[in-house]
């Protein structure tokens, strides 16, 4: 017996010691060749719709053994030794069964099989039910406020990118998620029906079509994007056409299962051979209830957890994968989860209305020293849809990656010409902190102003933004429509040039002061703008500085 057998036969041993034998449990078998296959990658037309082999072909991405499917011949093999099959993988080539320990060592001892791997314990596939409601924390219940998302569409520059006429129009999105509870019954989704936006929906955690079930958490998500108001967009891109995909197993509560990356795989790959363009993944992974599965912080480098290689394999491919960063930041592990730390993924953390990191959101940066996140985006509070047909506010990067998906994807649909690799370059070259990433915004806040007229980003400043030494504005959010600036300094200030525009760079105000004497302010009346983010200039003899100011 070879030494890959009597490794094999160990791990056989150990895994029938520590379940029972006649328990199906899944795994996933990995193969050594492609060998044999019946597919060619002269005929990709038939693993790739039209749609995905365009894709590669407008941005210059070959065809290589990887797009090539799992031979059928070897699962045909697999099959009849009794096992039940599943999914397959062509990027990673391996195969997803249900099977009893007892059935093992047949798998293993076949030539083409390199490895297997116990992905959850338990048979669930084969089970045509629902998972169980997993509920999440909703700040506030409000049914009428439909205003709040536009203060989180302009932080990023989405009323801009709306009136210049990018809703998504001929993109596809792909959203990952554990359920979307309410999807086919609330009106603000039900143009996705109406206009057949909807292309594809699977659960691949119970292996059907039924997702609009175990979880509502998807929906939030999917509101950020999608969600219509009769006529009036609360998404970022209400226009794109949609996949969504049930690959969270929420059944278990906050325990995580190896397969549930695998599940992101499979769901990866079903939308790239449809022809998605860009997928939304407000998911993370790094503890499991096998233990022994746990990634650590060490393993952050976007080549050891399989969501992340996943994330890598779509990238290569031509998809843009926005992941949210993580709700790490005030936990013993307090760094990016996977899929976050693949170098395919553009990574977003939270930011609040002040536009400082939301303590939750999680840092970089990753084990390789790359800077994670890539960007951030309004994360606290955020407005949303519930299952229910209501509007409330919930926290997370969950929330934050979407908006970033919608600008991505307008962008992407303004400059279709472009590779993902230059649409993530052109989001963090643009953003407000790209002349100093960090690990805690990357590089900062994007928008689609800046994306569209490469103007010069504006650096994140603290809540309470000094504009010169001795010059404080304040305060910052605005709630009362009235912004004070005051001279904290010992010397007066001759001229004072002060001016208030908007994210298409229209000036709303503008006055000239004189004289401002140490310790006096002047009192600027805003109750002419409407809530959102403005840009604030101030001019004097010696300086000229500019701001970000929030109206709330």
């Amino acid at each position: 017996m070879n030494i890959k057998k009597i490794f094999f036969a160990i791990i056989v041993l150990h895994l029938i010691m520590n379940v029972g034998i006649a328990q199906k449990n899944r795994y996933v078998i990995y193969f050594t060749d492609k060998n044999n296959t019946p597919y060619s990658l002269e005929r990709p037309n038939e693993f790739l719709s039209l749609r995905s082999i365009e894709r590669r072909t407008r941005q210059s991405i070959s065809l290589t053994p990887s797009d090539i499917p799992v031979n059928t011949t070897y699962i045909q093999d697999i099959e009849r030794l009794g096992a039940d099959v599943y999914f397959s993988s062509r990027w990673l080539n391996c195969l997803l069964i249900e099977s009893s320990p007892s059935l093992l060592p047949s798998i293993m001892n076949i030539s083409f099989v390199s490895k297997v791997e116990l992905v959850a314990n338990g048979s669930q596939l084969n089970n045509q039910i629902a998972g169980s409601e997993k509920t999440f924390s909703l700040v506030s219940a409000r049914n009428n406020e439909i205003n709040d998302f536009d203060y989180q569409i302009q932080t990023l520059g989405g009323d801009f990118m709306h009136s210049n006429g990018f809703k998504g129009e001929g993109k596809m999105v792909a959203v990952f998620d554990g359920g979307f509870r309410g999807v086919d019954t609330v009106r603000y989704f039900r143009h996705l029906f109406q206009k057949k936006q909807l292309i594809h929906t699977f659960n691949y955690v119970y292996n059907n079509h039924s997702i609009y079930q175990s979880s509502s958490h998807g929906t939030a998500v999917l509101s950020c994007l999608a969600a219509v108001d009769n006529t009036k967009a609360l998404g970022m891109i209400p226009n794109a056409l949609y996949i969504l995909a049930l690959t969270e197993d929420v059944s278990n509560g906050d325990l995580d299962d190896r397969i549930e990356e695998y599940n992101w795989l499979f769901a990866a790959e079903k939308a790239d051979s449809i022809g998605v363009d860009v997928i939304n993944s407000s998911l993370g992974y790094f503890v499991f209830s096998i233990e022994n599965q746990n990634y650590t912080s060490d393993q952050l480098d976007g080549n050891t957890a399989i969501i992340s290689k996943a994330a890598q394999f779509a990238f290569e491919k031509g998809i843009a994968v926005v992941s949210s960063a993580g709700n790490e930041g005030n936990s013993a592990w307090k760094k990016i989860t996977p899929p976050a730390d693949s170098r395919g993924a553009l990574t977003v953390g939270a930011i609040g209305k002040n536009l400082q990191i939301a303590t939750t959101s999680s840092r970089g940066k990753t084990s390789d020293k790359r800077i994670k996140p890539d960007v951030v985006a309004f994360g606290v509070n955020v407005s949303i849809i519930t299952s229910s047909g209501n509007v409330s506010t919930i926290s997370g990067t969950s929330f934050s990656a979407p908006l970033v998906a919608g600008l991505l994807t307008g962008y992407w649909q303004y400059a279709p010409h472009k590779t993902v690799y230059q649409i993530y370059d052109d989001m963090r070259k643009t953003s407000s902190n790209s002349s100093n990433p960090d690990s805690l915004y990357g590089y900062g806040i994007p928008s689609f102003y800046n994306l569209l007229e490469k103007k010069p980003p504006i650096p994140i400043l603290s809540i309470t933004s000094l504009i010169k030494s001795d010059i404080t504005v304040y305060p910052n959010p605005i709630r009362n429509k009235i912004l004070y600036i005051k001279n904290d300094g010992e010397k007066w200030i001759e001229t004072i040039v002060l001016q208030i525009y908007n994210m298409e760079g229209n000036v709303l105000l503008e006055s000239k002061y004189n004289k401002l004497y140490p310790q006096s302010f002047i009192t600027i009346d805003i109750a002419s703008l409407k809530p959102q983010l403005y840009f604030l200039k101030l001019r004097g003899n010696d300086f000229e500085k500019q701001i970000k100011i929030v109206v709330e």
